[in-house]
């Protein structure tokens, strides 16, 4: 139940606040691999700091990937921000699961967009798995596989409500991107993919 509401299911004991005091619902979690006891002038702090909402909350993450040079990079918790939130790129993102047929059908054809794109250096293919990592607030992710694209510009996500075919993925992308893209990229040529 712990790492169900965000936590990482393997330290006990652990906390969550859920703050109601400001503009939203706001979930903090004992950040485990900050605190170093749970000792009741912790979680004291641990409390008061949720609930004025100044509480840095542990962020569930997978493992930072030694290599991620891969046509589509792995975002993980502890990347999310430094690669999605990059204003100098755009992004997308594709949220899945493990478990996801839908997930498995369309990783090929994700790859072959991420080789597609490969060598345009203002934009990002990027895959996060959305069940063992924690995904910031504001991005709903009702379902898998969720595609958004993050532009350059501002970093408000845009749905992909599209078809899951590599010309309709291209044409979105090319479509919402700020930084340019070379419009060899949609040519018809046939590329060893």
């Amino acid at each position: 139940m712990a790492s169900r509401w965000g936590a990482s299911g393997k330290k006990f004991p652990t906390a969550a606040v859920i703050s109601y005091g400001l503009e939203e619902p706001k979930l903090f979690i004992w950040d485990e691999e900050v605190e170093t006891s749970f000792q009741a002038d912790t979680l004291k702090q641990f409390v008061e700091k949720s609930l004025d909402g100044t509480y840095n909350s542990y962020k569930k993450s997978e493992p930072i990937p030694e290599s991620n040079d891969g046509p589509v990079k792995v975002v993980v918790g502890k990347t999310f921000e430094s690669i999605v939130f990059d204003k100098t790129k755009d992004v997308l993102v594709e949220f899945y699961a493990p478990w996801c047929g839908h997930c498995q059908k369309l990783a090929p054809i994700y790859e072959k967009l991420g080789k597609k794109f490969s060598k345009v250096d203002s934009l990002v293919i990027a895959k996060i798995d959305a069940t063992a990592n924690a995904i910031p607030e504001g991005i709903s992710v009702r379902g898998f596989p969720t595609l958004f694209f993050f532009p350059s510009t501002d970093k408000t996500p845009i749905t992909y409500e599209g078809n899951r075919e590599l010309d309709d993925l291209t044409r979105f992308i090319v479509e919402h991107a700020k930084q340019t893209i070379d419009n060899s990229i949609l040519s018809d040529e046939k590329t060893d993919l």
